[in-house]
């Protein structure tokens, strides 16, 4: 069985399940972490890279500093003091990382020309090149965030890496470049999919276009509804026997 034909298996099953399309159907118009409100493009990748290392118990937290900076233009956020935006970012913790990418962000929105005429990898690269504490992670939804979902781009965070794609046929891939060709992989199975087949077959009321955006994220609530507990006996794609599972999850879960 391909990596494909597992993926759109798993899928399959992942669109069934109620909690996890619950969840989806909360963040597909207007997604928690990169909310449509944000209308400022530039302000969007100054977002992008402020949901690294918050986990979902702390999404309050999170959404309310977002809430501070929805209405904000890049040109008044490019005036705000240290003092200023410390106080706006310091809920989310590690402030002094978050002050270095903001920063850095804005200087690499300030000095890069047309942003919006580049290619995806050289978007993808210059980020990860020169945003400090950035990487191809946080560049891939800034792509996504910016570009206005539903679009293409399917992130691919550390769980993803290490524990779902793996434990679904894909090679585990290493860190940094590692999430780029993850995605690439999962993108290149994802559109050898029939999506308007795909679509009829499971009663989805979605487009085409919005496939690879409810795949992403059902796949992310999945993760977090299930792989995140690190227990087979849990897992409800477990129990499609036409599936072939590494249960890499057993593997990531910490030894005794």
């Amino acid at each position: 069985m391909t990596t494909k034909d597992n993926l759109e298996l798993a899928l399959r099953e992942i669109g069934k399940n109620a909690f996890v399309q619950g969840e989806v159907d909360k963040n597909f118009d207007n997604n928690l972490w990169w909310p449509n409100t944000v209308k400022d493009k530039d302000m969007r990748l100054i977002i992008a890279g402020l949901s690294t290392r918050v986990s979902y118990a702390m999404i309050n937290s999170y959404v309310r500093v977002i809430k501070q900076l929805e209405q904000m233009s890049f040109a008044g956020f490019l005036v705000l003091s240290r003092e200023d935006k410390t106080k706006i970012l310091k809920p989310l913790g590690l402030i002094n990382n978050r002050l270095d990418y903001v920063d850095s962000m804005s200087q690499f929105i300030r000095t890069t020309p047309n942003i919006d005429g580049l290619c995806d990898d050289d978007f993808l690269k210059k980020v990860d090149a020169e945003v400090k504490g950035a990487s191809f992670k946080v560049a891939q939804c800034a792509l996504l965030y910016r570009k206005g979902y539903p679009n293409e781009i399917m992130p691919v965070d550390s769980g993803m890496k290490d524990v779902m794609l793996p434990c679904l046929g894909y090679l585990k891939q290493k860190d940094g470049y590692g999430h780029e060709l993850a995605r690439k992989l999962l993108e290149q199975d994802i559109n050898q999919i029939h999506k308007l087949k795909f679509i009829k077959d499971n009663s989805l009321e979605i487009t085409k276009d919005e496939f690879n955006w409810w795949a992403h994220l059902s796949m992310i609530y999945y993760k977090r509804a299930f792989c995140n507990k690190k227990n087979p006996d849990t897992c409800v794609l477990n129990g499609i026997k036409s599936l072939k599972l590494n249960h890499t999850c057993i593997a990531d879960k910490p030894q005794k």
